[in-house]
């Protein structure tokens, strides 16, 4: 078995909850506990930043209010690939553009998509065929990571886009009714999926049949029908 890519370790240097913050972590699974403000979703958010150099719905760290010019806010880690065993990075807090600097160029080793689901019912999608950072010498922007809101996730992510087949993300309203109408299986197989995480049969998760709500032209997913 192949090592299982991710953040193997993080160290956060005047931010967060504590002046310093070592974590290392294990392979596929790893389990944060703790009371609410103990900074459990800022570790995730810290996780994500190593993995990507984005910020999770726009969430960027700020230094702590005890942090001076001659202990920099930090952020180190390390993360391993699919072949590399491990390659470190760091970034720091520059005062005076009040921005954060990575201090390696150059691709990370992160050879897959990464999604971060967050509890409000957002999530943050940073792909690497499109999202892969400017090597040294690269002139440009880099692209930033997909950032959903709870709406966008249900109703899509048009980003201006005139034409539907334009539009980045239709939204799980309009995919499940598509997925209905093509009958190539994808919506067999997203009712299946429903049924296997729901509680028992008696409160069996399922999709109903599609219903017009107001003036539009499109069908949403509609309440099943009881059961018998």
């Amino acid at each position: 078995m192949g090592l299982v890519p991710g953040v193997t370790r993080l160290n956060l240097h005047h931010i967060g909850p504590a002046a310093n913050l070592d974590a290392e972590f294990g392979e596929r699974l790893n389990l944060v506990t703790g009371d609410n403000g103990l900074g459990k979703t800022f570790l995730l958010d810290a996780c994500w930043y190593a993995l990507t150099q984005t910020w999770a719905d726009n969430r960027e760290f700020h230094p702590a209010a005890d942090a001076g010019k001659d202990a920099l806010p930090s952020i180190t880690f390390g993360s391993r690939g699919k072949v590399v065993e491990e390659t470190s990075g760091t970034a720091e807090f520059s005062f005076k553009t009040q921005k954060w600097k990575g201090t390696k160029k150059g691709r990370r080793s992160m050879p897959g998509l990464g999604i971060y689901a967050r509890i409000d019912g957002g999530f943050s999608l940073w792909d690497p065929a499109r999202n892969y950072w400017l090597d040294q010498g690269d002139v440009g922007t880099r692209v930033p990571s997909y950032q959903f809101n709870k709406d966008e996730v249900w109703n899509g992510l048009p980003t201006g886009a005139v034409r539907a087949e334009d539009i980045i993300c239709n939204g799980l309203l309009r995919d499940v009714e598509s997925w209905r109408l093509k009958n190539n299986g994808a919506f067999g197989m997203l009712q299946d999926v429903l049924k296997r995480i729901s509680a028992d049969e008696a409160e069996s998760l399922r999709i109903g049949e599609g219903e017009r709500v107001g003036l539009g032209t499109t069908d949403i997913p509609g309440n099943p029908p009881p059961l018998p």
